[in-house]
């Protein structure tokens, strides 16, 4: 995918772990579609917070969870799942994050029926 993007758009595109981003003020926004839910909780705080450090003032993050309670090992992979009430008791955790849009959404992929999603639109607060 980098390769792709790197070629189509001749941009600069940096393939890296989430718990590597250490840049400041670097990012107008930050897209995570489907990504951090592959993460502990621990290492989730610690990385939205190194992402947040990272955008710059009044910046944006996009961020995906599938919908539920569920946190372990599923189909071989980690996953954690948020609902609204549990992703707003976390992001307190990160107060220069303010989640300024919250909706739900169901999967586009055929094969995922009845995969249910909850998606939020942060913003850096200085």
């Amino acid at each position: 995918m980098c390769e792709i993007t790197r070629d189509l758009c001749n941009i600069e595109v940096k393939e890296m772990y989430f718990e590597d981003f250490k840049e400041i003020d670097e990012y107008d926004a930050i897209w995570a579609c489907a990504s951090l839910l592959h993460l502990p909780r621990k290492v989730l705080i610690k990385v939205l917070s190194n992402l947040a450090s990272s955008l710059k003032e009044n910046g944006y993050m996009y961020i995906t969870f599938k919908y539920g309670t569920f946190e372990g090992i599923r189909h071989e992979r980690y996953f954690i799942d948020f609902t609204p009430e549990t992703f707003r008791k976390l992001i307190k955790e990160i107060p220069e994050l303010e989640i300024i849009e919250e909706f739900e959404s169901n999967s586009s992929i055929k094969t995922q029926n009845n995969k249910h999603w909850i998606n939020f639109i942060l913003k850096k607060e200085c």
